[in-house]
């Protein structure tokens, strides 16, 4: 009887403790559900990230890629903007990478959004993910299969951006 009073004592102080420093944490701001929230999305900027040689192989190119992509943002009263020639840089991005491998094809879709943390004194800047997707499977030679894959991921994408920001 001792022992199971011993060990219920012993878990009720590793609980306080533990929710007593989680209390303390110095977390500043609110949390995010989904990391997709912005102000007025009118803008979705969009990196896309260089395709490979194997990509090009199977018919590809960055612009079939960015021209899907900017297509779907249209289709959802988002205005695309190429991230690389924007400036300052935006709060936030869409990155697009497409690659292929042999027979196989990976899709990543990322939405970034810029960061700041201090390491001492020092201040850095960065973009940090907030929402991801990926896809992958067999192209077959079939550039049209793999960019029909990317334009479900996009609509992942979207489905979740207007859920957070428009209803």
């Amino acid at each position: 009887m001792t022992r199971i009073i011993t060990c219920i004592f012993l878990v009720v102080v590793f609980l306080d403790i533990c929710f007593s420093q989680a209390q303390n944490w110095p977390v500043k701001g609110e949390w995010s559900g989904s990391g997709l929230e912005v102000e007025n999305a009118k803008e979705m900027p969009i990196w896309v990230i260089a395709i490979n040689e194997a990509a090009k192989k199977v018919g590809l190119s960055d612009a079939r890629i960015k021209t899907k992509c900017e297509f779907k943002m249209r289709q959802m009263k988002l205005e695309p903007v190429d991230f690389e020639l924007s400036y300052p840089p935006p709060p936030y991005e869409l990155m697009v990478s497409v690659q292929t491998s042999g027979a196989s094809f990976l899709i990543e879709l990322h939405f970034l959004r810029r960061a700041r943390y201090e390491v001492g004194k020092k201040v850095y800047e960065t973009y940090a993910t907030t929402w991801s997707t990926n896809g992958f499977g067999l192209h077959g030679n079939d550039a049209d299969f793999v960019l029909s894959a990317l334009e479900g991921k996009l609509e992942e994408f979207l489905n979740d951006f207007e859920k957070t920001n428009w209803q």
